[in-house]
């Protein structure tokens, strides 16, 4: 037992595969009443997370630590996306509630009004400055790491919210949604990609016409998540009918000739590209210029085939 949890501690996932065909026992806790699941959850660890939920079955996803919480509980607390994802496809249960009677919904709407810097502050007691940095996910998608000493918090709970909302049936207002995504400037975090998906698979006609509207706003950001919004939903309508192609290239054909925002650029002309309306083709050559000029050699860009490639992770295509 000590060498099994030994193992997962140290994030030795050949160690932990091989002591599990050797009949360990993968639902065991440590000495202070933790799962390993929650271990590896703890260590934002997927791949121990993914080797340790092959045995899935031997596996209880609801057994709570010794604070009373299950490991999606925990995982919605430290803000990693791809943790709650990981967890959630293997049934973990949403209806669960904490000591203080909050199901996984909750925690998110509470951890999503924290200030990650200040509980960081609290939890670890120290003095120095909370050390951040980006973290590159499994999807293309991005987070931020907030550290002092031994406390890690991400900054992914607003994404996480957003994709819980409506796996309980909740459909927040397009405005909430866009706050949501303007509070976070890097336009490759993880609430971005959340955010279009979501408004996108509403195929609502309300939806696209916020969207549009943001076309004149002042604020590039809100030009990229209009333009985000309404080629996703065109990219991910998959009727016979494609009700969206026409309106989105009335749309994008004027916007794309006067927009100066390479990023907004970026999503016009890949919105373009997605339809099949011959009058596209005199457009696209300035997007691609733009591209060549200044995305294509940002070689850390996710900006390429980035929602097609977030979607397949998600399971939507």
């Amino acid at each position: 037992m000590e060498s099994f949890i030994a193992a997962v501690r140290a994030g030795n996932t050949d160690g932990v595969h091989e002591l599990l065909k050797q009949g360990a026992d993968p639902d065991i806790v440590d000495e202070h009443g933790t799962p390993m699941v929650t271990l590896a959850v703890e260590a934002f660890d997927t791949e121990m997370l993914g080797t340790l939920l092959m045995r899935a079955d031997a596996v209880d996803l609801e057994r709570v630590d010794a604070g009373g919480r299950t490991p999606l509980m925990r995982a919605i607390e430290l803000g990693d996306p791809d943790v709650v994802y990981s967890l959630l496809a293997e049934g973990a249960r949403l209806e669960a509630e904490d000591a203080e009677g909050r199901d996984a919904l909750a925690l998110a709407r509470y951890w999503h009004e924290r200030d990650i810097e200040a509980e960081v502050r609290r939890r670890s007691g120290g003095p120095g400055p909370v050390r951040r940095r980006v973290i590159h996910s499994e999807s293309p998608w991005t987070c931020e790491e907030l550290s002092l000493g031994d406390v890690r918090f991400r900054t992914g709970r607003s994404a996480v919210l957003t994709d819980l909302e409506p796996r309980c049936g909740v459909a927040p207002s397009f405005d909430e949604l866009l706050s949501r995504v303007l509070a976070e400037p890097n336009v490759d975090h993880a609430v971005w990609g959340e955010a279009s998906i979501r408004l996108a698979e509403r195929r609502d006609w309300a939806v696209w016409d916020s969207a549009a509207a943001l076309r004149g706003a002042r604020d590039p950001l809100e030009r990229y998540i209009g333009a985000e919004v309404l080629r996703t939903t065109n990219l991910f309508d998959e009727s016979d009918e494609t009700p969206f192609d026409g309106p989105l290239v009335d749309l994008f054909l004027p916007w794309v000739v006067e927009e100066e925002d390479h990023r907004v650029v970026w999503s016009l002309t890949a919105g373009l590209t997605d339809t099949a309306d011959p009058q596209v083709e005199p457009a696209l050559p300035r997007g691609e210029a733009v591209l060549d000029a200044l995305v294509r050699p940002c070689e850390d860009s996710p900006y390429e085939d980035l929602l097609h490639d977030i979607a397949h992770h998600r399971g939507f295509c």
